[in-house]
């Protein structure tokens, strides 16, 4: 991170509004990176996803609940 993004990203932890994050940065030998952050939040949204398609084949979803939280993701793009 350049030095801009890095005092943003300081302000924002310093903010009270992140405290888990600003937890587990302030350990001895973390270390963070935007690739370990969009690393992070891909993975979870991944997770997220397999999760509704696996309740979709189990059943537990219908076919047109599926296809109305598609078009609402496609309209949030």
């Amino acid at each position: 991170m350049d030095d801009a993004h890095q005092d943003r990203f300081a302000a924002s932890l310093a903010g009270g509004n992140l405290p888990m994050m600003a937890g587990y940065l302030s350990e001895p030998g973390t270390e963070v990176s935007l690739y370990i952050l969009m690393e992070f939040g891909q993975q979870r949204l991944l997770d997220g996803l397999a999760e509704l398609m696996d309740q979709r084949a189990d059943g537990w979803i219908s076919e047109r609940t599926a296809k109305l939280s598609a078009r609402r993701w496609r309209c949030r793009r």
